[in-house]
C-alpha cells in the first residue's frame, strides 16, 4: 500500500471528476479513495514520472543485491562412440 501525502492528493484531485471533465458543484458523484488514486495516477504526468524513478531505484537495488549472492554453474560433457571400447588390463601389458 502506498502512502500519499494529503496535500499531494488534494492538488491531484482538483478539477477532476469521475467523468474526466471539470466537476460541477451541483452534480458531484461520490468517489472512493481507490478511484480517486486511479484518476490521479492516470492524469498526472509528474506522478507517473515519480513512479518510474521509484521503480528504477528498486530494480537497481535488486540488481546490486544479486551481486552479493554466490553464483552456481554447471558444465557437462559426454561422448558417443560407435565402436566397442577395448579395455586393456595391466596384466596383459606386463607379459
Amino acid at each position: 500500500m502506498r502512502l500519499v501525502p494529503y496535500g499531494l492528493l488534494c492538488i491531484g484531485l482538483r478539477g477532476l471528476s469521475p467523468g474526466g471533465g471539470p466537476a460541477a458543484a451541483s452534480a458531484q458523484t461520490p468517489v472512493t479513495f481507490s478511484q480517486a488514486m486511479t484518476m490521479v495516477e492516470q492524469g498526472n504526468e509528474r506522478w507517473r514520472a515519480a513512479d518510474l524513478v521509484v521503480n528504477r531505484a528498486r530494480e537497481s537495488r535488486a540488481e546490486q543485491r544479486g551481486l552479493y549472492w554466490p553464483t552456481v554453474g554447471v558444465v557437462g560433457r559426454y561422448a558417443h562412440l560407435n565402436d566397442e571400447l577395448l579395455w586393456i588390463s595391466p596384466r596383459s601389458m606386463t607379459s
